[in-house]
């Protein structure tokens, strides 16, 4: 596990606070001055603790810049009266279900603001979530009609969103301020057609909460709700829905029926995820009387070591362009096979297929991609790892990283993904002998320093030939022995440090070795033909 940042501990330590893990007196010893408060704000932000931490912080000696003090006070406040909103409106929508005889079941945030936070209303909402049984949508739409509400579509047809779907949502129509609602049919994206588990309606209990009968999901299926959510949606990494899941065992403690949730992830095959949740909420809160059931799971060891260091290592990721390869990298950890998660990305929703490729959701353009995802998704990656332009490194910028060791500042992108230029190249002088194919070297040319992928090496009395190639050229060129700079081992982009030494990066580049002529060929065939038509 790497060493937490100061503003990474003071967060790890607000999300204790709200399970009453911690007291914050580690947060004493925490240097004021040594906090990225630009970073801390980040974090807030991507796991929703802002309200939290304006309570927090306020009990502690740390002293944060005023404008920040601001905008946690604000969204205190902002959170207290905008869930006081949303619980006024459910309970108006409740009635009304109610008289019509037909059972509705607030989850997630609108369940757990009476369940877990009664005394501390901040805990933040997008939307109320409701469960009805599938039999009853259309008795659930003419209601929703009724209040003021309309079904929004989003230009697609109802039965879209019935087959692939676990959702519908409605909002205002008239009453512009009524709240986002989403209705649910079920948990989770549906599979072969099956919704995911039907099993929960047989344990609905019935609470009343301030004279108002309400009907919620037992503690072990709004458990497994929370659990599925963060996979579902895509931010795996999130804190909220593990702190709401900390929250829910301590107040269910011995009660808690752990054979039937194993039982569910049996039949569901839900183990890596369930245990995923539970690994987080090990790490979270700082306690390890999860230990016993952690031990209970039937997944590999290298499967729960590499679920483990993912966490420890990931969630205080706030980086955007790090997002996507931990969007990929979480669905291989969260799924017991690795069909599952191929069969995820081979059949995805279109609005995660929109989302993930930065396209506007629900558009004829994001749509059309969409049908034709087989041809567009190699396309995409294409193009992103080859682009045609000529790659030369400026002058060595320090060398007081060791005398074998050099930093160079990137200034091209034919070696684009890789390579972007302002990017701080490191590289080092390392033995021809230790050279494999696919590795990124640098060598003199005229006076310059370039930067190339090696093909191969050939020895002939005992001087070596170095065959290399740029990622967009269909040539190879040969490099004398004396003309070798050194490998490159990693890069510095935007203040991270990316390993190019690994056995990843050495597989890629082979990859990269073996298609690169045929892809650049390819591209060149493509631009003379659209010059011509052109031209014509």
């Amino acid at each position: 596990m790497r060493n937490l940042l100061p503003e990474e501990i003071l967060a790890l330590e607000i999300v204790r606070s709200i399970t009453n893990s911690v007291k914050g007196e580690a947060s004493q010893g925490i240097n004021n001055t040594a906090i990225n408060w630009q970073n801390f704000k980040e974090i807030l932000s991507y796991h929703d603790l802002a309200p939290f931490a304006y309570l927090f912080l306020k009990n502690t000696d740390i002293k944060i810049p005023q404008d920040l003090h601001e905008l946690l006070k604000s969204t205190y406040y902002f959170s207290l009266m905008h869930n006081q909103r949303f619980w006024s409106e459910f309970l108006r929508i409740l009635g009304v279900f109610t008289d019509k005889g037909v059972d509705l079941v607030p989850i997630k945030g609108t369940a757990l603001l009476e369940e877990l936070y009664e005394d501390l209303p901040i805990r933040p909402m997008v939307d109320i979530d409701l469960l009805v049984r599938r039999n009853d949508l259309k008795k659930a739409e003419n209601i929703f009609v009724g209040l003021g509400y309309q079904k929004e579509l989003l230009g697609l047809k109802e039965q879209y969103w019935l087959n692939n779907q676990y959702h519908i949502s409605f909002h205002g129509k008239e009453i512009k301020d009524l709240p986002l609602v989403e209705l649910h049919w079920g948990l989770d994206y549906p599979r072969q057609r099956r919704i995911i588990y039907p099993e929960l309606w047989a344990r609905i209990r019935e609470v009343e909460r301030g004279g108002h009968k309400i009907k919620l999901l037992s503690p072990e299926d709004n458990f497994l709700s929370l659990t599925l959510h963060s996979r579902r949606f895509g931010k795996a990494l999130g804190f909220k829905s593990v702190y709401d899941a900390v929250l829910l065992l301590k107040k269910y403690g011995d009660s808690f029926d752990w054979d039937y949730c194993f039982e569910i992830c049996r039949k569901y095959q839900l183990y890596a995820t369930l245990y995923f949740m539970l690994c987080q909420m090990e790490f979270l809160s700082g306690i390890d009387t999860l230990e016993k059931v952690l031990g209970e799971f039937k997944l590999s060891r290298t499967k729960k070591k590499k679920i483990q260091d993912f966490i420890h290592n990931n969630s205080f990721t706030t980086d955007v362009s790090s997002g996507k390869k931990l969007y990929l990298e979480s669905h291989f950890l969260l799924y017991d096979s690795i069909w599952e998660p191929i069969n995820y990305i081979l059949n995805i929703p279109k609005e995660q297929f929109a989302k993930y490729y930065c396209l506007s959701s629900y558009t004829k353009k994001a749509d059309f991609f969409y049908h034709f995802r087989f041809l567009y998704i190699p396309l995409r990656l294409v193009s992103n790892l080859f682009r045609r332009d000529s790659f030369k490194i400026g002058q060595r910028e320090q060398s007081n990283l060791g005398s074998d060791t050099y930093l160079f500042e990137a200034t091209g992108y034919s070696m684009w993904p890789f390579l972007v230029p302002g990017d701080k190249i490191i590289a080092k002088i390392i033995a021809i002998d230790n050279l494999k194919s696919g590795d990124i070297i640098l060598h003199n040319e005229e006076g310059q320093v370039i930067c190339h992928r090696l093909i191969k090496k050939t020895k002939i009395d005992d001087k070596y030939s170095l065959y290399v190639r740029g990622d967009n050229s269909c040539s190879i060129e040969r490099i004398p022995q004396k003309d070798y700079c050194g490998k490159v081992i990693g890069v510095l982009r935007k203040n991270r440090m990316i390993s190019l030494s690994g056995p990843g990066s050495h597989m890629i580049g082979r990859i990269i070795v073996f298609f690169a002529p045929c892809v650049s060929y390819g591209m060149r065939i493509i631009k003379s033909i659209a010059k011509n038509i052109k031209g014509g």
